[in-house]
């Protein structure tokens, strides 16, 4: 164990499916997080970063292990050989403090491990006969029977009550904008609407926390925020603030259930007849209603932010990222997980030191979601794991080059264009991406991309038959990156 000469606070906050480029400071022509963008003035952006699985599962695994979902067992749920990284503070002393609401990161899935408190609100919310996983005990046919009848009043009787109220009633939405002035209401409101934990709840819960903790131990925080990931549903005053107009809840229901899901995998995954072209009116929507959901999240960090800033004049450090992106039809399909394009490979990395000006407030080099554990277990002064494939970014902020390899890999496994958790139930899908070039590997449909990101950000011109050079040299990363892999 290694002795701490102070205490040393880290605060990871993570936020499901927030894109890069949906951020005034990614040059978004929206302004969609004014109090996050006024807080990283504080730190480093790093706007090439990459994460390492296109959805939360193989993502989250890469973040919490530092090495790539693939190997050493898999990723859904984490064998235990797998250690994460609260598993390497706990050995050193650090107290961990985490909370979030996403079923893919529960103690199910081996979330909990190293963690002194835990706060998981799907901890008991899966149905473990769906899950590829043979060593826990399934729940008897009287507890199945007992939450399927449960659920089916829930359904049958209040949800669908409520909207056929709100459907006929036209002031309904009215009420509810005026509601959800009220701090009490709008979170009972964003819980229904989210059945999860909110970013109101998450950030109340932390600051409580801060408050009640007076150990002389350093202290690591995780808080993981679902209001960005579907269904997008924020309150009437952050869509306003976004988009300069309300959506109905009525339309709601329509854009984020029948539309949405009309359109959640690229049209060839169909079975049927692909689905006509989206509209743009409706596209347009969905992105007002995602990018009013970021405000929202926004809207309650601010409250964390000005606590921090109170509370710790030097030694604590904030890391602000998400576990992937979102699409919004770049490639004819909406949502995440099974594709490998870049809007759901870039997101947002901003690291901020409070009482430390950086030396350098923009990065450009690439990094991935692997270096996230290096840097936290860095910050805290304990060794990183020779075994660990991400290297620690602090060097990086100070101004210092870091040797690494010069790609990065992502990677799950997909069936019918949707997320699967092995591949027992899926095929591989891969990508390699170097600073200008692209490779993805899609092992369900037998197909290859190449794409040149400095010339095709939006990776609509493939070069699978025209760069025999760098394809193999990529291949070559591919074949010897799987041969790793034991099953």
């Amino acid at each position: 164990m290694i002795e701490k000469t102070n205490q040393r606070v880290v605060i990871l906050l993570t936020i499901d499916c927030l894109r890069y480029d949906h951020l005034k400071s990614s040059n978004y022509h929206r302004n969609t997080a004014p109090n996050i963008e006024n807080f990283i003035k504080k730190g480093t952006s790093l706007s090439q970063a990459i994460v390492n699985g296109p959805e939360t599962a193989s993502s989250f695994s890469s973040i919490f292990t530092s090495i790539l979902s693939y190997l050493n067992g898999g990723f859904s749920p984490l064998p235990n050989q797998k250690l994460i990284f609260p598993q390497i503070l706990n050995e050193n002393n650090v107290f961990s403090y985490g909370i979030h609401s996403n079923p893919n990161l529960g103690k199910y899935f081996n979330y909990h491990r190293g963690f002194n408190i835990f706060i998981d609100n799907f901890t008991n919310d899966l149905n473990p006969e769906k899950i590829d996983n043979g060593n826990r005990k399934r729940p008897s046919l009287k507890t199945n029977f007992l939450k399927k009848i449960q659920e089916i009043i829930w359904k049958k009787v209040v949800e669908d009550l409520l909207t056929k109220i709100s459907n006929k009633i036209n002031f309904v939405d009215d009420i509810r904008s005026w509601l959800s002035n009220f701090n009490i209401v709008q979170e009972r409101i964003m819980e229904i609407n989210q059945k999860g934990f909110t970013a109101s709840h998450i950030t109340k819960k932390i600051i409580e926390f801060l408050k009640y903790y007076k150990s002389s131990k350093s202290l690591f925080i995780w808080g993981h925020f679902m209001d960005v990931h579907w269904p997008y549903n924020p309150l009437p005053r952050n869509l306003i603030r976004v988009a300069n107009y309300n959506i109905s809840n009525k339309e709601r229901s329509f854009l984020l259930n029948k539309i949405f899901w009309s359109y959640n995998v690229p049209g060839h995954y169909r079975e049927n007849k692909p689905a006509p072209k989206l509209s743009i009116n409706y596209l347009k929507k969905i992105v007002d209603l995602y990018d009013g959901a970021i405000n929202y999240v926004d809207e309650n960090l601010t409250r964390l932010f000005q606590f921090l800033i109170k509370k710790y004049k030097k030694d604590c450090l904030v890391i602000i990222t998400s576990d992937h992106g979102e699409a919004f039809y770049e490639h004819e399909y909406l949502n995440h997980g099974g594709q490998a394009f870049e809007e759901l490979l870039r997101v947002p990395i901003y690291i901020v030191e409070l009482g430390n000006e950086p030396k350098i407030n923009k990065i450009e080099d690439q990094v991935q979601l692997l270096d996230i554990a290096p840097t936290i277990l860095d910050y805290f002064q304990i060794g990183v794991p020779d075994y660990f494939k991400g290297i620690t970014l602090l060097p990086l902020i100070h101004g210092k080059k870091i040797p690494r390899e010069d790609f990065v890999i992502t990677e799950s496994y997909k069936k019918v264009g949707r997320f699967r958790r092995s591949s027992k139930l899926g095929d591989k899908i891969l990508s390699i991406r170097t600073n200008n070039l692209k490779y993805i590997f899609d092992e369900e449909l037998k197909k290859e991309y190449l794409f040149d990101l400095k010339e095709d950000t939006q990776e609509n011109n493939d070069l699978i038959n025209s760069n025999t050079a760098d394809l193999e040299q990529l291949k070559n990363i591919r074949d010897k990156h799987l041969s790793e892999i034991k099953q």
